[in-house]
């Protein structure tokens, strides 16, 4: 039996929305809305949907889910030619994937690990009572999200 992909309530959630969009919302300035999916499980996963996404002239935006890993190597791939709506940055390529870019076309909707660790850290700093002394937080080792 094959293994459900851990993002397919993401997915599931995308085409319910599109769904709802085209059928009472006119799309997007009365263009239909089409969903195309494509997963992302490795580098080599980052890179084809990345080519696949590229190469589709009629696809003018992406919204990227939650990336683990590839999402490097679809940035690379991508190489600013699409609009990309990030859901949250999770990964180094996610935060800045085209430096030499003055205006990337890549936008996040929140802040991911990186932002969410830092405000957990000072939430708690600020109004746990009694007040925190040291703190312990655990991640993950996953090698595709290492930062150095």
């Amino acid at each position: 039996m094959p293994r459900p992909s851990k993002l397919s309530a993401s997915t599931a959630a995308g085409k319910v929305a599109v769904a709802y969009a085209n059928a009472h919302l006119n799309g997007v300035s009365g263009h239909v809305i089409k969903l195309v999916t494509c997963s992302v499980a490795t580098e080599e996963d980052g890179t084809a949907c990345g080519t696949q996404f590229r190469n589709d002239p009629n696809m003018h935006a992406v919204i990227e889910g939650v990336l683990v890993a590839g999402s490097d190597t679809f940035f690379k791939v991508i190489n600013n030619t699409k609009a990309v709506i990030q859901l949250a940055a999770n990964s180094p390529a996610d935060i800045n994937p085209y430096p030499s870019v003055k205006h990337p076309n890549v936008f996040t909707l929140n802040a991911g690990a990186f932002g969410g660790y830092n405000a957990l850290i000072q939430y708690a700093a600020k109004y746990a009572r009694p007040a925190v002394k040291s703190m312990l937080l655990i991640g993950d080792d996953n090698p595709a999200v290492k930062l150095g």
